[in-house]
């Protein structure tokens, strides 16, 4: 696939963990307590590199979109940080 494909879904990911954060914090509206916005975009950003066969691009473009959530970053190395390295690792 080309890079124009990869760009894409990239882009596709930048905007599903952004609609999901936005949908996370309009649940609070809610009954019940909402979940801590920090554990589920951590889990979210997790989840993504977790997928078989991301690039190093693609993972750096969520990241990117991560540090804009500052504290965020601290529990994304916690949860993640080997599988995060091991995508730069098979890149080289």
């Amino acid at each position: 696939m080309g890079s124009g494909t990869d760009r894409i879904g990239t882009s596709l990911r930048r905007w599903t963990l952004f609609l999901m954060l936005v949908a996370l914090m309009g649940t609070s509206c809610g009954r019940e307590q909402p979940r801590d916005d920090l554990e589920y975009l951590t889990w979210e950003v997790c989840r993504q590199v977790r997928i078989e066969g991301m690039t190093a691009d693609q993972v750096s473009g969520i990241l990117i979109d991560a540090t804009r959530h500052g504290a965020v970053m601290d529990r994304i190395e916690a949860e993640c940080g080997h599988e995060i390295a091991a995508v730069y690792r098979d890149s080289e």
